[in-house]
């Protein structure tokens, strides 16, 4: 975070674990509040230059919160997980992290892009084809729509009925993404698809 200066952990060719973005630095204090990473230390930033409100927004007692949920593991290693922001509060008030999901569902080489969204009583993946994996497997849309629903239902088998993904969106074109590269996970194309899917 440029607000650390802008390292807070590091992993090192001794001290490594795979999954992990490392042990914090001996000058950063971190510690896990409902899911989130807070951060403290000499290099935490003393706030935005002259914007006192969005300061106190993302400071309390000294602790600078991140925005990205995480735990550390018992070897003291930090692993994220998602970002506060995008949770998804179900109607049982479970909350999901649909980075967690969107990685889980990535795998597959005929997903090319995922997004992960809901409401309160069902999750929807939207999902952009690698449409060059697909022409080299000889896959028409029908057979991409079975292949990819095929492995969402032995997703669902794995997980528990709240994470289940109730709806797949197959799209024809790419998400929108601004100018840092990260797909605008607020597109109305995203909510539209959702509220359409059967």
């Amino acid at each position: 975070m440029s607000e650390c200066s802008p390292v807070i952990t590091t992993n090192t060719p001794e001290f490594h674990k795979p999954g992990s973005i490392g042990k914090p630095l001996d000058n950063v204090e971190i510690k896990i509040e409902n899911d989130e990473i807070m951060v403290r230390g000499t290099s935490v930033m003393k706030g935005y230059f002259e914007m006192p409100s969005e300061t106190r927004a993302v400071f309390t007692d000294g602790w600078l919160h991140t925005g990205d949920k995480g735990y550390i593991d018992e070897d003291g290693y930090l692993f994220i997980n998602g970002r506060v922001k995008n949770l998804i509060i179900m109607s049982n008030g479970e909350n999901i992290s649909p980075e967690e999901i969107e990685n889980k569902i990535a795998l597959n080489p005929l997903v090319s892009e995922v997004i992960i969204s809901g409401n309160n009583t069902g999750l929807t993946a939207h999902i952009y084809p690698d449409m060059d994996y697909a022409q080299r497997q000889l896959l028409n849309s029908v057979d991409i729509n079975n292949e990819l629903q095929d492995f969402i239902d032995k997703y669902n088998k794995a997980q528990p009925s709240y994470r289940h993904i109730t709806s797949l969106v197959i799209r024809t074109e790419p998400f929108i993404r601004n100018t840092t590269g990260k797909i605008k996970r607020k597109d109305p194309s995203i909510l539209y698809e959702g509220q359409n899917a059967v």
